[in-house]
């Protein structure tokens, strides 16, 4: 990647334009405009919140990321306390992954409530009515698309979300069988036309000759498709604090 490359200057100006497209594309849509309002109010609260408790020697990280399990069953009410616990630290932005988030209904209809807090839901799934129905009424649910395999479902999904104008963005997880799939002009030019907002590519190459292509692949697509976003992420972890999502670790969170 270029050395010379700023990835702060390019995320903030990013995010900029993004935003701006979500306010154009909103002004009809007086559910949306009134949330990007609340959420932008509570992002700068719990901002101020993060830094007074570091300032004060605490860590609390910006973003969580929940790793769901297919097992352990927990109560709505500790979904509710662990939540609450989250944003009263300052936490801004929770990421669901792990086991299909779309299939956990009770938690998501929870996490939409939570309006100060922005759920980005990793899923590789097609939403049902049901789900779409929520995507649309919680703005603050915004799906991330899986496009690691070839094929059209994760194109009609998209098709779905525009239909709606949902925020969305994509994900893929890249290994070295599908590193230049994941990067070839034709599938990133499917997904930018669905009105992706953003493309975030998890580095799962264990050869520094595959990582160093994945980084030019992602230098030469910046400039290719600036209506898009792009960023990796070493790995499938996703980053900041995981938790499993096991009743033991929502817990220990909220002590």
């Amino acid at each position: 990647m270029d050395q010379n490359f700023d990835l702060r200057s390019y995320v903030l100006h990013g995010g900029e334009r993004v935003a701006a497209e979500v306010v154009r594309s909103t002004w009809k849509n007086p559910r949306e405009s009134a949330f990007l309002l609340r959420f932008g109010a509570s992002f700068a609260a719990a901002t101020k919140r993060r830094h007074d408790a570091r300032a004060k020697g605490k860590k609390v990280p910006g973003y969580l990321t929940l790793r769901l399990g297919a097992g352990e069953v927990v109560t709505a009410k500790d979904w509710e306390s662990f939540f609450d616990a989250a944003s009263k630290r300052g936490v801004s932005v929770m990421l669901l992954t792990g086991d299909e988030p779309l299939k956990h209904t009770e938690l998501l209809e929870l996490a939409g409530k939570k309006s100060e807090l922005l759920f980005p839901i990793f899923t590789a799934a097609t939403p049902d009515a049901q789900a779409l129905k929520l995507l649309d009424r919680c703005r603050n649910l915004v799906p991330v698309v899986d496009v690691s395999e070839a094929g059209t479902q994760a194109l009609d999904t998209m098709d779905m979300l525009t239909k709606k104008n949902i925020l969305f963005g994509a994900f893929a997880a890249v290994k070295e069988d599908n590193l230049s799939a994941v990067c070839a002009d034709a599938r990133v030019t499917a997904i930018a036309k669905r009105n992706c907002k953003g493309l975030l590519y998890l580095d799962g190459l264990s050869g520094e000759a595959e990582k160093a292509e994945l980084a030019k692949n992602i230098s030469r697509l910046r400039t290719a498709y600036p209506e898009l976003l792009f960023f990796s992420m070493a790995g499938e972890s996703f980053g900041g604090t995981v938790l499993h999502g096991t009743k033991a670790e929502l817990e220990a969170f909220v002590r």
